[in-house]
């Protein structure tokens, strides 16, 4: 049997959690509050699964105030969020990705809008190679079994699966096969199945901040770039990751 909740369900009744094998994520999930990230990477760690079904999600985070009846986010202008001027910013209502929280989504979904981008026809946002399809990777994981796509095969243009917005992660090319960095906060164990091209040619404030932000991404001991490491412009990516229980 299904169940559905609302976002703010698990940020004020956590507690409906546990009794569940699986959360979907099936809309345009975009906005997030740090309770709602608290109570899915809790069900995760002790062993629930999570899918995101779309792209942009967890970009942004919100706050809950008024008693559960607003959702506060400053987005471009967090400077004018009150919480800015706490050294503790943990709550300021940015990017998840923006350094100031050192919480990207990456670390949940496993993918970000940071190296994700546009894919498709919507608006403005006009189409290009490879629109809607992915292109698989690892044709032998689990998350293709039984549908008997090969290596180099594309899939999904006809639905148009891939776009508007995608989420992806930085990676690097191993014998033609995909691995994540893990510098973007992307577990290293995240498994890319299929990617979609994405376009960062057009005129956005968000992907202009989105790749100043993989720009300043900080350079620590033993986050080095590899050699082989590309700098894509934007890749939506699918694939999955176990930390106590899988997200796909």
């Amino acid at each position: 049997p299904i169940d559905v909740c609302t976002n703010l369900d698990l940020e004020l009744h956590p507690e409906i959690l546990p009794q569940y094998r699986l959360v979907l994520s099936v809309g345009h999930d975009e906005y997030w509050s740090a309770g709602m990230r608290d109570s899915l990477e809790t069900f995760i760690a002790n062993g629930g699964n999570a899918a995101f079904f779309s792209g942009n999600t967890c970009c942004w985070q919100v706050r809950v105030e008024d008693a559960g009846r607003a959702l506060v986010c400053y987005k471009r202008v967090h400077e004018a969020d009150p919480v800015f001027k706490n050294p503790d910013r943990r709550r300021l209502t940015t990017l998840w990705s923006d350094p100031l929280l050192q919480r990207p989504e990456n670390v949940l979904t496993g993918v970000g809008f940071t190296y994700g981008g546009y894919n498709g026809v919507y608006g403005s946002y006009v189409a290009g190679p490879g629109e809607g399809e992915y292109t698989v990777h690892r044709p032998d994981h689990w998350l293709l079994a039984c549908t008997g796509l090969q290596r180099g095969q594309k899939f999904g243009q006809e639905a148009s699966i891939a776009g508007y917005e995608m989420d992806g992660c930085e990676m690097v090319f191993k014998d033609g096969v995909p691995y994540p960095t893990g510098r973007d906060g992307t577990p290293k164990d995240f498994e890319i199945v299929a990617t979609a091209p994405g376009r960062w040619g057009l005129f956005d404030s968000s992907l202009t901040w989105a790749k100043e932000i993989r720009q300043a991404l900080p350079r620590e001991p033993g986050q080095e770039v590899p050699e082989n490491f590309v700098d894509l412009e934007g890749v939506g990516v699918l694939g999955a990751y176990t930390r106590g229980g899988t997200v796909v």
